[in-house]
């Protein structure tokens, strides 16, 4: 994954907004990037979650993916 230039970072908070703001605050995520939330998985939403990470996949733009656990 570094090879293809990609950075991951986990960052938490007690709500989605905080998690964000934390990242802004440390500048690991700019007000420029797209954010997209990863939908939860389940075996039921299988080929629409598959799907939706393939389409994500073709965004060019920098982006951040926020997953709610």
């Amino acid at each position: 994954m570094r090879l293809a230039g990609m950075s991951f970072f986990i960052l938490t908070g007690d709500k989605r907004e905080t998690a964000i703001s934390i990242g802004r605050s440390c500048g690991l995520v700019d007000k420029n990037m797209l954010m997209i939330d990863i939908p939860e998985y389940t075996k039921e939403n299988d080929s629409e979650w598959r799907m939706t990470m393939l389409r994500n996949k073709e965004i060019k733009e920098e982006k951040v993916f926020l997953l709610n656990a």
